[in-house]
């Protein structure tokens, strides 16, 4: 299956391919909509690739008689060796979580039978110890 990366990559290649083979009929490429679009497709591509890798995949050679490669396997996770044909697979960062609310803490403490008896502070530490810091919403 495609991502959709690999759809926008396609899709800069063909425009670019399509925007030279009008330049070389003669035709003005150097405004117009599709310029706009090339550009909007490399600038997504290029804040895509500034995330870090969530982590990559390789294939492995299939080495046939002699020597020779006649092929590769499916894509694997881990980054293999140097030389083998790799990708890395990008996700899209998610929203930071929120610290509860006073009063979502207490209506939890509440729908458990729980007065605040201690358990305040421990729904504090709960998200202190999954990074969940700041001001609540």
């Amino acid at each position: 299956m495609t991502t959709l990366r690999q759809a926008a990559q396609q899709a800069l290649e063909a425009l670019e391919n399509f925007k030279n083979q009008l330049t070389a009929l003669g035709w003005d490429t150097s405004t117009g909509r599709i310029i706009q679009v090339i550009t909007a497709l490399r600038q997504a591509l290029e804040a895509d690739q500034k995330s870090d890798p969530v982590y990559w995949e390789h294939r492995v050679p299939v080495v046939g008689e002699g020597g020779h490669t006649v092929g590769y396997s499916d894509w694997k996770r881990g980054k293999g060796l140097p030389h083998w044909p790799h990708r890395a697979l990008y996700e899209h960062p998610q929203p930071a979580q929120q610290p509860l609310t006073e009063e979502q803490i207490n209506a939890l403490l509440l729908a458990c039978g729980r007065g605040d008896d201690g358990f305040h502070g421990f729904a504090r530490a709960i998200e202190r110890a999954h990074c969940i810091t700041g001001e609540a919403a």
